[in-house]
């Protein structure tokens, strides 16, 4: 930090001024005072590029995160929509497979019996079958979500420390 060394080298001519005798006041080089003035102007656009350049950095992570976080809910809805279709295009076929399979059972009693419960015994396999991959669905876009929550902590405090460290350096500068 060039202006912190430069008001450094202000302090230092103070402090090492020659004392006006029976008083409090000090002389110092106008000269001197002046250069080091001087340098301080010339350093403090620096500086304010610096501060510049760290709040667009924030901006630029706090939009790269938002489109992450954008496309992972996306990816999330998108996988629970195909999973859900998945689910129920299975629970028909099976159902169709089982409806398919008692009509060619009808035929004798005996076997209609038997194909009634086979029927019922395939319906409720499918039923379990389309729950199980539809509760996999969502647990698969809660694990996105979790994801994208934890993503998201962690960019919210990659900003704060950003932020906690940029006004430490404009306290820095105040002073």
């Amino acid at each position: 930090m060039e202006i912190l060394d430069l008001l450094e080298e202000i302090e230092e001519l103070i402090n090492t001024a020659s004392t006006i005798p029976f008083s409090n006041r000090i002389v110092l080089d106008k000269d001197d005072i002046e250069e080091v003035l001087r340098k301080i102007n010339v350093a403090i656009p620096e500086e304010i590029r610096r501060a510049k350049w760290i709040k667009e950095e924030k901006d630029q992570i706090l939009i790269e995160a938002k489109k992450e976080a954008e496309e992972i809910i996306r990816a999330a809805q998108e996988e629970e929509a195909r999973l859900i279709n998945h689910a129920k295009f299975e629970e028909n076929r099976v159902i169709e497979d089982a409806r398919n399979i008692a009509d060619n059972l009808v035929s004798e009693n005996e076997i209609t019996v038997l194909a009634e419960n086979h029927c019922r015994n395939l319906v409720g396999d499918a039923e379990r079958t389309a729950e199980e991959i539809k509760n996999g669905a969502y647990h698969y876009a809660d694990e996105m979500l979790e994801e994208l929550q934890y993503k998201l902590s962690d960019f919210l405090e990659t900003i704060n420390h950003n932020r906690t460290e940029l006004v430490k350096f404009v306290k820095k500068e105040d002073e």
